[in-house]
C-alpha cells in the first residue's frame, strides 16, 4: 500500500457504514488492507460473526485471501459461511493461502464462486482433503502452487494425497511454477512430476530427507521410486530447477534432459561427491548455456572442467562454491581460475573461508578492474565467527571501502548461505 489509514471506531454509530468509509479513503492504485481487533467478551463470536458480514457484505473485489489467522482464532465456521455465501466479491480472486486441515465443505463452496485462481498456497499440507482437491480441479488459469508441510514436524508421516494430486494433474496446461516442501516423503502421486512436465518453467523440491534408519525403510524405497521416476522425466520448458537434497546422478539426469533454458539450478544439502562432481559440471556448461545463477561442488579432480564452466557460460551471475578436504593451495587455484576465466557477469560468489589472508587480498586486488563483487561466507559456529571477524573482515572493509567489493556477509545459517533469492 502507498498509504496506511488509522482509524478509531465508535462501532455504537450503526448508522454510519465504516467499511465503506474505508474503501473510498483509498487512492486509485491502493489496495485496502482490513485487520480487525475486537476486545474478548462473552460475545466475542456475535461480534465475530457480524464484522465478518459486514466485512464481505461490502467488500467489491476480494482478489487476495489469507484464511490463516482466521482459522487460528475462530472456533466457528460462520466466517467460512459469510464468505463463500458473497459470490460477487470472490468471483475475482486470484491468490489464496489456505490451510489443508480446514473443513471440506468450505472449499466445495469456494469453487462454486472461485474459478480464476492463479496462486494457491497450502500450509500444514497434511490432508487429503477432497473440497480442496475440487477447487483445485475448476481453476481455469492456475500458474503456482505451493504445498508445504509443518517444519517442525520432522518426524511426520503425511499418507499420499491422491485426490489433491489428481486435481494437481489436471492443471498441468496452465501451471508454471509448482514449490513443494517435505520432511521425509514424497506424499504427493509419484507420476505428478511426469504429468506436470510439459509446461513446468520452475520447479522448486525443497525437501529435509534425513535417513532415520531402518523404521523409515519404506519411506526410503519410494523417495528412490520418486527420483527414479524423476530421472526419466523431460522438463522441456524448465528454467529454475531448485532442490533440498538430491542425489547428484539425478540431478545430472534432470539437467541432461531439459532444452537449454535453465538459467537457476541450486541443489541445496546436496552431496557433490567425488563420482559426480565432474559430470555435473560438465552436464551445466553443456546444457545450460543461459544459466546465471548456481550452485556446484568442486573436488580435486574438477578444476578442468570448472574453468570450462566458466569460459562456456558466459551470462553466469552469482554461484555458490563447495569445496571438499582442500588445503589453501587448492583454495589457491580456484581463486585463480575464477580471476583468469569468470565471465564479465559474476557479481556474487559464496565459497569457503578458510584460505590464507594474502590468497584473499590477492585475489581482491586483481578483481579491481572487473564489477563489484559480494561475497558470502558460510562460518560454522561463534568461534569460527570471531576468527573471521578478527582476520578477514579488515580487508574486506579495506577492499569495500575502496569500490571493489560492494557487500560481504558470513552466516552460519546454512540454508541461508545456499538458497540465493
Amino acid at each position: 500500500m502507498n498509504h496506511f489509514h488509522s482509524l478509531s471506531l465508535d462501532w455504537n454509530d450503526t448508522e454510519f457504514n465504516w467499511i465503506r468509509y474505508c474503501t473510498n479513503k483509498r487512492s486509485r492504485n491502493d489496495d485496502l488492507d482490513v485487520e480487525i481487533r475486537v476486545k474478548l467478551t462473552n460475545h466475542f463470536h456475535i461480534i465475530e460473526k457480524e464484522i465478518y458480514k459486514l466485512l464481505m457484505g461490502s467488500c467489491l473485489i476480494v482478489k487476495n485471501l489469507d484464511t490463516g489467522n482466521v482459522m487460528e482464532h475462530s472456533e466457528t465456521p460462520m466466517y467460512y459461511y459469510y464468505l463463500t455465501r458473497t459470490n460477487v466479491s470472490l468471483g475475482n480472486l486470484t491468490v489464496l493461502c489456505c490451510d489443508s486441515n480446514i473443513d471440506h465443505t468450505f472449499f466445495h463452496e469456494l469453487a462454486h464462486a472461485c474459478s480464476l485462481l492463479q496462486r494457491l498456497h497450502i500450509f500444514n499440507c497434511n490432508s487429503d482433503n477432497p473440497g480442496l482437491a475440487r477447487l483445485i480441479e475448476v481453476q481455469k488459469n492456475l500458474k503456482y502452487l505451493a504445498c508445504l508441510t509443518d517444519y517442525d514436524a520432522e518426524m511426520l508421516i503425511v499418507p499420499p494425497l491422491e485426490a489433491i494430486g489428481s486435481a494437481l494433474i489436471t492443471q498441468a496446461d496452465s501451471l508454471v511454477h509448482f514449490k513443494f516442501v517435505y520432511n521425509l516423503e514424497f506424499f504427493l502421486p509419484l507420476n505428478i512430476l511426469t504429468e506436470l512436465s510439459s509446461n513446468l518453467q520452475r520447479l522448486d523440491l525443497i525437501n529435509f530427507n534425513i535417513d532415520y534408519g531402518d523404521s523409515r525403510s519404506e519411506q526410503m524405497y519410494n523417495n528412490h521410486k520418486f527420483e527414479e521416476l524423476l530421472k526419466l522425466t523431460t522438463f522441456s520448458k524448465l528454467e529454475v530447477f531448485k532442490v533440498g537434497i538430491i542425489n547428484l546422478d539425478v540431478a545430472i539426469k534432470v539437467i541432461e534432459q531439459t532444452e537449454g533454458n535453465l538459467s537457476e539450478v541450486l541443489l541445496g544439502y546436496s552431496d557433490y561427491n567425488e563420482r559426480y562432481s565432474g559430470s555435473y559440471i560438465r552436464a551445466i556448461y553443456e546444457c545450460c548455456p543461459k544459466i546465471q545463477i548456481l550452485s556446484l561442488g568442486i573436488n580435486k579432480g574438477d578444476f578442468k572442467e570448472f574453468e570450462n564452466l566458466l569460459i562456456k557460460c558466459q551470462q553466469i551471475q552469482r554461484m555458490v562454491i563447495e569445496t571438499y578436504n582442500f588445503d589453501d593451495d587448492h583454495i589457491k587455484l580456484i581463486l585463480e581460475i575464477l580471476l583468469k576465466s569468470s565471465p564479465k557477469t559474476l557479481r556474487e560468489i559464496r565459497i569457503s573461508w578458510r584460505y590464507c589472508k594474502t590468497d584473499l587480498k590477492s585475489f581482491l586486488e586483481n578483481w579491481k578492474d572487473r564489477v563489484r563483487i559480494t561475497l558470502y561466507f558460510f562460518v560454522e559456529n561463534h568461534y569460527e565467527k570471531y576468527y573471521f571477524d578478527m582476520n578477514y573482515s579488515k580487508v574486506l572493509d579495506h577492499f569495500r571501502e575502496v569500490g571493489v567489493v560492494k557487500a560481504y556477509r558470513y552466516d552460519d545459517m546454512y540454508q541461508n548461505f545456499y538458497m540465493l533469492n
